[in-house]
C-alpha cells in the first residue's frame, strides 16, 4: 500500500469521502474546486494516509482543511478577506493535471449510468433506423 490523499467534504454537519488521489497537489486542487463550486459543501479537508511499516492501521494526518468563505458584504466576510490577504493558492490547474486521481464510488456509478443510458439510446436509434428501411 502506498501513501494516498483522501478528499473529504463537510455537508450538513457530516464529513463524507469524495475522492482519493496519489498526488497531494491534485487532491488539494480538487478540495479547493469543490469548496468554490459546490453549493452544499461547507468545508473541505485532505487527509494523508501513510501505511504503517509494521502492517498495522495506516497513519492518517490532515494536510489541508478550509471552510467556505462567508457571504459577501457580511462582517465575517470582511474579517476573512483581511485574514486571507496575500495568501497564495498552492495548487494550479496545471499542477493538478499531474498524476491520477481515483474518484469515489459515487463518481463511478454516475459514469456507469451515463454510459448505460447512452448505449440504450444508441440501440433504440439503430432499431428505429432498421425498422424504417
Amino acid at each position: 500500500m502506498e501513501t494516498s490523499y483522501e478528499v473529504h467534504i463537510l455537508t450538513h454537519g457530516q464529513w463524507i469521502l469524495d475522492s482519493v488521489y496519489d498526488d497531494k497537489i491534485q487532491a488539494k486542487y480538487q478540495a479547493q474546486y469543490l469548496l468554490n463550486d459546490e453549493k452544499k459543501v461547507d468545508a473541505v479537508r485532505v487527509l494523508k494516509e501513510t501505511p504503517d511499516p509494521d502492517g498495522g492501521d495506516p497513519v492518517t494526518t490532515t494536510v489541508f482543511q478550509e471552510k467556505k468563505a462567508p457571504a459577501a458584504g457580511s462582517a465575517a466576510a470582511e474579517k476573512s478577506a483581511v485574514a486571507q490577504k496575500g495568501k497564495v493558492a498552492t495548487a494550479t490547474i496545471k499542477d493538478a493535471q499531474k498524476g491520477t486521481g481515483k474518484p469515489a464510488l459515487k463518481t463511478y456509478l454516475i459514469r456507469a449510468a451515463i454510459i448505460l443510458v447512452g448505449g440504450l439510446a444508441g440501440l433504440i436509434g439503430v432499431s428505429v433506423l432498421m425498422y424504417n428501411m
